[in-house]
């Protein structure tokens, strides 16, 4: 693109003096769609080599057989390389096509201050037509010359911004050329991710480049359309890509991820066959999603609000008493530890999602308010030390039945030994349970609480253990 200078402007259009770039933003961003989509095609491409090499090789015995496996090695090469520029290639246009909608913003809003000011003569008031006909006439021409006069300095400012945009077009069309005559680097290719102008592709065409873990600015440009829902979905369908998409996910669509999460805890684990067959892959993949989006506050305040204080300790309960069912028949060292392990990770989990979702509150004493998107309402909490205080049922021993009661404190216990939990919550669930606590000793003789869950409780249950909540608790002096 030439440089202008403001003798070389032609106003096409009284009303609408400035010209817009030659090609509409939408007609650049279609090339740019086109232009990557071609990295699709040769990836299926690629993908249809590697069929008919597997159908050849099946064919191919003895000194050929060398040959015939590494054979579509630099086919396979080579697509990969014309699939990357054809990424990068598109994302670089794309931003052109991003430069060209701010150029012609930046116009529309010349052209209006323009139409503004020539509908009221540009300022210039109105003459005076009183008097003999000759002065009246004259009264006119003084007029018409003012308003040439004050439509002159109009266009002088507003053609220095115009030649302002056209500046900086001209740099970005510069810039834009520059990458493409680079061809895909690593630095171009980070900008062009993280601002948004490559396709989710691109997280797999540069493998090397890790840019799942870089925190996206605007959403890729496939994702910019879909409704919160689909975006919602799309997330929790793809947990490899929670780092890069959670900072450009609006509120809504986090507290819908948030939600739908609680609804899956909800009936994890919930029957004896679940708990007995491939459970342990369930709540893997469970854990998975819920990993990935857990510690942003607004999942978790949404995950905690849907699942309620209850449901979070039965959800505790399930995982927890579900060993014994999962592995009744399959005895062995190995599938007992893994199941453990699988157990103590969701565990994990879910006491940085509590955290998460409790960290936010901004009073320092007593907990109180409604709460916000990023923190629960004092009502929450009050609703958990309520659950904590009572007792719960769980299931296990290879049935549906309600087989052991323990105390919600117990449950909770697992929970608050992980995730960055703020000392004021700790203090408000700590100060409550050692009050209750003190309170259920005096009115039993100095048995507590745990006591007597302790002698309720099966073997295949001692994970919760007597009290594991008592050695995550806060001192009582900081209360």
């Amino acid at each position: 693109m030439a440089n202008l200078s403001e003798r070389d402007i032609v106003y096409i259009d009284a009303d609408r003096p400035f010209p817009y770039y030659d090609v509409a933003p939408e007609t650049v961003e279609a090339s740019a769609d086109d232009i990557s989509a071609t990295g699709g095609t040769v990836e299926s491409t690629a993908n249809g080599v590697d069929a008919m090499h597997t159908t050849a090789c099946v064919s191919v015995q003895g000194v050929l057989a060398g040959p015939m496996a590494t054979a579509p090695e630099p086919v396979r090469a080579n697509m990969t390389q014309v699939m990357q520029a054809a990424l990068f290639g598109g994302g670089s246009v794309r931003l052109f096509g991003s430069a060209v909608r701010t150029f012609n913003g930046g116009v529309t809003k010349l052209n209006e201050e323009y139409a503004t000011a020539a509908a009221t003569d540009f300022g210039v008031a109105s003459a005076t037509m009183t008097g003999t006909p000759a002065e009246q006439s004259t009264a006119a021409d003084k007029h018409t010359e003012a308003v040439s006069e004050a439509l002159a300095t109009q266009l002088a400012g507003l053609t220095r911004r115009y030649l302002e945009l056209r500046t900086r077009l001209d740099t970005d069309a510069t810039h834009t050329a520059g990458m493409l005559d680079r061809g895909p680097n690593e630095a171009d290719i980070r900008s062009l991710w993280s601002s948004g102008w490559l396709s989710v592709a691109a997280v797999e065409a540069f493998p090397s480049y890790n840019l799942a873990a870089t925190p996206l600015k605007e959403l890729p440009p496939e994702l910019r359309d879909k409704s919160d829902e689909d975006l919602a979905r799309y997330a929790m369908e793809h947990p490899e890509l929670a780092t890069t998409l959670l900072p450009v996910l609006n509120e809504h669509t986090k507290q819908l991820v948030g939600a739908e999460l609680a609804h899956q805890g909800q009936t994890l684990g919930d029957t004896f066959d679940e708990r007995k067959d491939g459970f342990q892959a369930d709540m893997d993949a469970f854990n998975k999603v819920l990993a990935a989006y857990g510690g942003d506050a607004v999942v978790a305040t949404s995950f905690l609000n849907t699942i309620g204080p209850r449901g979070l300790l039965e959800l505790n309960g399930r995982i927890t008493t579900s060993a014994a069912d999962a592995l009744d028949g399959y005895p062995g060292e190995d599938s007992s530890r893994s199941y453990a392990n699988s157990i103590a990770t969701l565990q994990q989990t879910l006491g940085v999602v509590l955290a998460a979702g409790t960290s936010g509150q901004p009073t320092t004493s007593e907990w109180e308010g409604d709460g916000a998107a990023t923190y629960v309402s004092a009502d929450w909490v009050h609703q958990l030390r309520t659950e904590c205080e009572t007792r719960i049922g769980l299931m296990g021993n290879g049935t549906d039945q309600e087989v052991v009661q323990v105390y919600g404190y117990q449950l909770l216990g697992p929970l608050l030994a992980n995730g960055d939990h703020s000392p004021q919550f700790l203090n408000e669930m700590g100060g409550h349970m050692l009050d209750f606590e003190q309170a259920f000793a005096t009115e039993h003789n100095g048995h507590l609480p745990w006591d007597v869950s302790r002698t309720m409780m099966p073997t295949d249950c001692a994970s919760i253990g007597p009290m594991a909540s008592r050695t995550t608790m806060p001192p009582a002096g900081i209360r």
